[in-house]
């Protein structure tokens, strides 16, 4: 039988099949590292022979994409949440979910949480800034239950990974969506603003034709996996200056004649997303 894990617990592999989930055993060819198994995984399973409600793995699928920390395969959207308020939205770790999104083939999605905090929409800045390059993005309140029904259209027939920083909402996200109390909620630290993480392993959610999958990690990595010179690939509002450069190896950060820095002086890219390409670029090898 062919079906999904959506758990993993300690060697213990939850496989979906239908609406039937097996608890599995992966047989000793998983066990290097070009076979491992992931939450998300489509899976070949055998069923006990001495006991129906459990199984063993017998091959792994192919893969759509695939990314390590956290371990997780076959997703279709990164979900990105950001909270416009308590605490406030980390912008530059929002350009490395976008960046860390259209490296592994998935598509990002924004999600801005706590709007009802927002008393003078700030929000829309950023909704306004990443919708003109040709993002999604969705302005939300987990507790006041506002648009959430736009999210849920966004997030039908697709495996979602929700990303984001601690304290944004993930936890109640899911909940609103789910429209019952599946996941505990950390509550937010008055002292410092954050967050404390509530997820300890990773678990897909289903939601009508959707699966969610809710992980312990994403709240901080660095873009590890890209070289500084093919960083402005992952600026979708880069593309149609990149010609207007001098020199073909132009880093966009201190050359003269650059068309993304002319773009940039005459407000055609967002300065303060220009900004944090800097910041990335710097981080990754390169000189301001």
């Amino acid at each position: 039988m062919i079906g999904k894990i959506y758990k993993i617990l300690a060697n213990f592999y939850y496989v979906k099949v239908d609406n039937t989930v097996y608890e599995c055993k992966a047989k000793g060819n998983f066990k290097n590292t070009k076979t491992d198994l992931a939450v998300g995984d489509n899976v070949e399973i055998e069923i006990d022979k001495f006991n129906d409600e459990k199984g063993n793995i017998i091959k792994r699928l192919d893969r759509k994409n695939y990314i390590l920390r956290p371990s997780v395969a076959n997703i279709d959207k990164l979900i990105i949440v950001i909270s416009i308020k308590k605490p406030l939205p980390d912008m530059v770790l929002l350009d490395k979910q976008i960046i860390y999104a259209l490296l592994n083939n998935i598509e990002p999605v924004i999600c801005i949480n706590k709007i009802d905090l927002d008393l003078k929409s700030e929000y829309l800045k950023i909704k306004e800034t990443y919708e003109k390059i040709g993002y999604k993005v969705y302005s939300i309140s987990t507790k006041e239950k506002t648009g959430l029904t736009e999210i849920k259209k966004e997030i039908q027939n697709s495996m979602c990974v929700l990303s984001g920083n601690s304290g944004v909402g993930k936890s109640s996200f899911v909940n609103a969506i789910f429209e019952t109390d599946i996941m505990k909620e950390g509550k937010i630290s008055e002292k410092i603003s954050r967050g404390k993480h509530t997820t300890r392993h990773i678990e897909i959610f289903d939601y009508e034709n959707c699966q969610i999958v809710d992980t312990p990690g994403f709240s901080v990595f660095d873009v590890l996996d890209i070289k500084k010179e093919e960083l402005y690939k992952y600026y979708e509002e880069f593309n149609e200056y990149i010609d207007e450069c001098e020199y073909r190896d132009c880093g966009h950060i201190k050359e003269n004649r650059c068309g993304i820095k002319e773009a940039v002086n005459e407000n055609k890219i967002d300065n303060d997303r220009y900004e944090r390409y800097k910041l990335i670029y710097q981080e990754l090898g390169g000189k301001k």
